[in-house]
């Protein structure tokens, strides 16, 4: 009897339709991984206007929905590709992670500055940093999962190349 705990073997062959099409349709994300974010942002952003106008719930505007989401897109950017690789591959994650975090601190205090610019109506700069907490937490857990089904996409791929020998290196 196999045990639940251990995933099964994937078969690699030409044989496994369902593997042949995972791997053409992801080969394009895998070569430019910046395209998995925009599909998921603009997906994130799709999703919150249409429940946001369906619900009637009180909204702050479209000015409000779009730089949230372009903030937005750019923290995600920078825990794709440089915070959350830094904690698997870097031998400075601490240096890494804190630059990353001040990075995010400096996109949160331009969105205040251009709410305040826009005139969005905004709590004082403390609630509001304290609010963008939460929502970084959100988009950092969002864009851990976006990197992990990258990685492990990679990873099935890598391990469907077929492996050299000794030999071929005479």
């Amino acid at each position: 009897m196999k045990n639940i705990f251990t995933p099964p073997e994937i078969q690699f062959s030409g044989v496994n339709r369902r593997v042949k099409w995972f791997r053409d349709k992801m080969k394009p994300f895998l070569v430019h991984p910046i395209k998995i974010l925009v599909v998921v942002w603009v997906g994130y952003g799709t999703l919150d206007g249409i429940l946001t106008f369906f619900s009637s719930v009180p909204s702050r505007g479209l000015v409000f929905a779009l730089i949230t989401a372009v903030f937005g897109f750019i923290s995600s950017a920078i825990y794709f590709f440089w915070m959350i690789p830094s904690v698997f591959y870097s031998s400075r994650t601490r240096l890494i992670i804190g630059v990353s975090i001040g990075a995010v601190f400096l996109i949160s205090l331009l969105k205040f500055f251009l709410f305040s610019i826009f005139r969005i109506e905004i709590s004082s700069l403390g609630e509001f940093l304290l609010y963008e907490l939460e929502r970084q937490i959100a988009f950092l857990v969002l864009t851990l999962g976006m990197w992990g089904f990258y990685a492990l996409s990679k990873a099935l791929l890598e391990r469907e190349k077929p492996k050299s020998t000794w030999t071929d290196f005479i």
